[in-house]
């Protein structure tokens, strides 16, 4: 049970390193808009849905993921959210003219902090291809021969990921933090924008990958 939590630790942390999806750029968005707690409950809920993979495909579930429409279908999801997040970031309104000139201090955090997990774990969750990935690797823990897989094994598997993917945003958050503190909010923004065009484009890109599946 240890182990196969610590597996889970390991493979949730390392699995979240990337930052091309849209997750790790809405994280990114709300550190350097200075919104950390909400960047911290969006990923806690990206990390709850992998975990829930992570979980199912110890079950044996990652057998669905063969079936031909999943792929395709991953791929249209994909680019409508990679569009969908990039353009709420390429459009979004600058501020009324003098505020940078008062944001010495964060802004306050949303009103509504507890939708921000659910927007992390909905925009995961639709992504079918995770029950492949987790699937993997789950072969991999059972490779080892450290693990014996059973049904209850998904358990701790699923925990330690979780874990390791809140463990690797949070990290995220405080790096972000740390280094754009003298930075000016005017400067945040185009960097935000640069971030949603970029996105905008990987969607593009990930329908017509889905087109091509047709």
């Amino acid at each position: 049970m240890l182990t196969a939590l610590l597996f889970g630790l390991i493979m949730g942390f390392l699995g979240a390193i990337p930052v091309a999806g849209p997750v790790s750029a809405m994280v990114i968005e709300r550190a350097l808009d200075r919104r950390f707690l909400a960047g911290l409950l969006l990923a806690i809920g990206s990390a709850i849905a992998e975990g829930l993979y992570a979980f199912l495909a110890i079950l044996g579930f990652s057998a669905f993921a063969d079936l031909p429409w999943v792929a395709a279908a991953s791929k249209a999801v994909a680019g409508v959210v990679l569009i969908g997040v990039g353009l709420s970031f390429a459009l979004r309104r600058a501020p009324p003219a003098g505020a940078d000139d008062h944001r010495t201090i964060p802004p306050p955090e949303d009103g509504t902090l507890w939708r921000q997990w659910f927007i992390g774990f909905s925009v995961t969750v639709v992504n079918p291809t995770l029950l492949a990935t987790w699937g993997a690797a789950a072969s991999m823990l059972v490779a080892s021969e450290w693990v014996t897989l059973e049904p209850i094994t998904g358990v701790p598997f699923g925990l330690g990921v979780m874990l390791g993917a809140s463990a690797w945003f949070a990290l995220l958050i405080m790096i972000v933090k740390r280094f754009t503190r003298d930075i000016k909010p005017s400067s945040v923004r185009r960097i935000i924008k640069w971030i949603g065009w970029l996105l905008v484009g990987l969607g593009g890109w990930m329908l017509i990958l889905f087109v091509r599946a047709l």
